[in-house]
């Protein structure tokens, strides 16, 4: 019995001095701080950051996107050759469109992922100087056209 007490009381102390927080915080490698980055952010980068929005931007331009702005305002069947072709497609042309659609969460989330890189523009980048509020305005632009 008594050895029994040891070992427990042996596994009970090895696992309060294993549980340490400075094992979980992993800092990562090869990659910039965002805060400092953003509060460094020369011209280039800025260049950088406004060319990351509009590429943001270019992604709601996709394929998808163009096909549901079509097939719901307009009155064409954009189904294959029957409703089973395309079901995505025939929800749309039927208005029976879900959130299952998997064609609209996509345009949904291409959306929100430009949103998010215009609010890192607006919320982090500090500064006056000419090309970084510039580029705050260009950021405020393209997340009110989303």
């Amino acid at each position: 019995m008594k050895k029994c007490i040891y070992i427990l009381i042996a596994l009970l102390g090895l696992t309060v001095t294993s549980c340490s927080q400075k094992h979980l915080e992993i800092p990562q490698k090869s990659v910039d701080d965002l805060e400092t980055y953003m509060a460094n952010a020369g011209e280039a980068e800025v260049n950088k950051l406004v060319a990351s929005i509009y590429y943001g931007m270019h992604n709601c331009y996709d394929r998808p996107w163009i096909l549901i702005a079509n097939e719901i305002t307009g009155e064409n069947y954009a189904g294959g050759s029957d409703p089973a072709d395309q079901p995505f497609h025939v929800k749309f042309s039927t208005l029976a469109i879900t959130a299952d659609n998997g064609q609209l969460g996509d345009v949904w989330n291409k959306f929100y992922n430009a949103i998010y890189r215009c609010n890192l523009v607006i919320d982090k980048l500090a500064g006056e100087e000419s090309y970084k509020v510039r580029a705050r305005a260009k950021a405020k632009a393209v997340r009110a056209w989303c």
